[in-house]
């Protein structure tokens, strides 16, 4: 978590490297769907000297659908998988608003949970945070990615997110 100093300068930065293994991601339009790829990837992200590798299977892209939960499965296991078998104490983050999804990747070695939906979508998921004690990332997001990009409005941004967040 950053903070920064009165001098303006930062302290305890981590970088995330992003690994979406969707063939829909807008940030890197499908590059990592295959084990191969994906395994480059990893090794990429360690040689650069990230902090945490953030997993994603569902693409968040302005109107992209819902995956179903065995499809977002499929795809992030195997990414935890080669993870770990290249690095056994890197920090994986688990990108995802489904609660089984989440058990699942954090019984096969991730270390935190990354849900852009700020624990709205899947009633289940603070208690996954809860019982398996790992930190969790939540977001800001009006609507869904199908629709957050048909008319977002704020009066006052950093007052409506403080208001989302308390």
């Amino acid at each position: 978590m950053p903070f920064f100093y009165e001098d303006g300068c930062m302290n305890n930065v981590q970088v995330m490297g992003i690994l979406n293994v969707t063939p829909d991601s807008f940030s890197d339009g499908g590059k990592f769907t295959g084990e191969q790829a994906v395994t480059a990837q990893v090794k990429t992200m360690l040689a650069d000297g990230v902090d945490i590798i953030d997993i994603g299977g569902e693409s968040t892209r302005p109107f992209a659908e819902p995956v179903t939960e065995q499809e977002e499965l499929d795809r992030v296991i195997p990414a935890i998988q080669a993870v770990r078998v290249l690095s056994s104490a890197m920090p994986i983050s688990i990108d995802t608003t489904k609660a089984r999804v989440a058990a699942a990747a954090l019984e096969q070695g991730a270390t935190l949970i990354n849900d852009i939906s700020a624990l709205r979508q899947d009633p289940d998921m603070i208690s996954v945070a809860r019982d398996c004690e790992v930190p969790i990332i939540i977001m800001h997001m009006q609507g869904t990615p199908e629709d957050m990009q048909l008319a977002p409005q704020y009066e006052d941004v950093v007052a409506e997110i403080c208001a989302f967040f308390s």
